[in-house]
């Protein structure tokens, strides 16, 4: 059994990660919806580009939530008696890499999605 602590821990984890999930969603859908305008004004091959790695790192950022909440959910399940488990964290490696793996990605993307558009005020 889990205390209240550790599962508020879980709860607010999860909700974190799904909420970067749909921030990077929802950039990557709006700047692709737009990029006829945004990439049509950009005449530099070098800023279209940069939009292009930008959008790669939101998927990896997206796919690093999944799996985040993947490793969530596999760590909630319940103790076996002949295989004891120990007891849930979301301190666990493979959750924080995945966690930190999102957040890092998010973080560059959002840069790189900002230094695109001061970029492509001044073509």
């Amino acid at each position: 059994m889990m205390d209240d602590r550790t599962k508020s821990a879980f709860d607010y984890a999860s909700d974190s990660v799904k909420q970067l999930i749909t921030l990077a969603t929802g950039i990557v859908t709006l700047t692709i919806t737009f990029s006829k305008d945004v990439v049509g004004t950009s005449p530099t091959l070098r800023l279209k580009l940069l939009l292009l790695v930008a959008w790669t790192i939101y998927v990896i950022s997206i796919c690093s939530g999944v799996a985040a909440l993947l490793c969530l959910t596999g760590e909630l399940e319940p103790e076996r008696p002949a295989n004891p488990l120990p007891s849930a964290s979301i301190w666990r490696g493979n959750i924080r890499f995945c966690v930190q793996t999102q957040i890092a990605c998010f973080l560059l993307a959002t840069i790189l999605i900002l230094i695109f558009g001061g970029l492509s005020l001044f073509h």
